[in-house]
């Protein structure tokens, strides 16, 4: 895990990361195991997680329906809930060229993290 140091006050600080607490996978994934979860079973989940090129096992999914997460906004799109954060991100890859990259603010506010929206980390200090 990456972390900082504040030059001023010494204060170590962690970068930020698209993760819910406990978990290790990106929160974009979490967010489509809660949502798909929730209308149809785990063994489906994992079989249209698996269909999409995410593998992510039955039991795996259903720890994650029953995390405590804030609630997920979703899309209907062709009747299957999706999170705001795939549509988002899907979004965001899909204007950039070939070759090029996103950067991870864009990701983290792409997946609705609100830490992404501060201050650069390297802004210039008061003297």
């Amino acid at each position: 895990m990456k972390r900082f140091s504040c030059q001023v006050c010494k204060k170590v600080c962690f970068a930020d990361e698209p993760f819910y607490p406990g978990t290790r996978i990106g929160s974009p994934v979490v967010d489509l195991c809660v949502t798909l979860s929730g209308t149809m079973p785990f063994t489906r989940t994992a079989a249209y997680l698996e269909e999409m090129g995410i593998y992510v096992d039955r039991m795996t999914v259903r720890n994650f329906s029953r995390l405590d997460v804030p609630e997920i906004p979703t899309a209907d799109v062709f009747g299957i809930h999706l999170p705001m954060s795939i549509i988002s991100l899907s979004t965001l890859a899909a204007g950039i060229r070939e070759g090029g990259c996103i950067e991870g603010t864009e990701a983290l506010a792409a997946c609705g993290f609100p830490s992404a929206y501060r201050a650069p980390l390297h802004a210039a200090l008061p003297p």
